[in-house]
């Protein structure tokens, strides 16, 4: 014996199976956290990434953003110096990811900084597997720019 489904009930079990769709859809990604807890030092005005330097790889949703937040303390030879934290995406070049100014890079004995990607770059990055790099550097050749206690945490949005 078959049983007939009236219309209202079917369409009402296909909004339920979409709006659960959505729903899991809306869900955030799992954040990801690098930490690198030993000194490393940088001794150039160039970036370079460090033994031991926070690095992620993240698979980005739909959105192609994530929020970023980094973190470090920073040591400096002269009263003059400037250490400088930088993040590298996919292997590209440092200096034309990173942004400049205040926000994008930490100016300090120690400090945090966090934004979106979309900020970063004026847009989002493609969804999909991106390879996140902490660099550091500083503003003078040849003087010692400390780095400990390096954080990198990446949540897709």
């Amino acid at each position: 014996m078959s049983r007939t489904v009236p219309a209202s009930d079917s369409y009402t079990r296909l909004n339920d199976i979409e709006s659960r769709l959505a729903a899991l859809e809306r869900q955030p990604l799992p954040m990801q956290f690098a930490f690198h807890a030993n000194t490393v030092t940088a001794t150039s005005a160039s970036y370079a990434t460090l033994a031991g330097s926070p690095s992620l790889t993240v698979t980005l949703g739909a959105s192609g953003d994530a929020m970023v937040i980094m973190a470090a303390n920073l040591g400096i030879e002269d009263v003059d110096d400037t250490a400088y934290l930088g993040l590298q995406v996919d292997g590209g070049s440092t200096e034309d990811i990173v942004w400049s100014g205040a926000t994008a890079s930490l100016i300090a004995t120690s400090g945090c900084t966090v934004f979106s990607l979309s900020e970063l770059f004026g847009s989002p990055l493609t969804p999909g597997s991106h390879t996140f790099t902490l660099r550091q550097r500083g503003s003078t050749n040849g003087h010692n720019f400390d780095f400990s206690g390096q954080a990198l945490v990446i949540w897709p949005i």
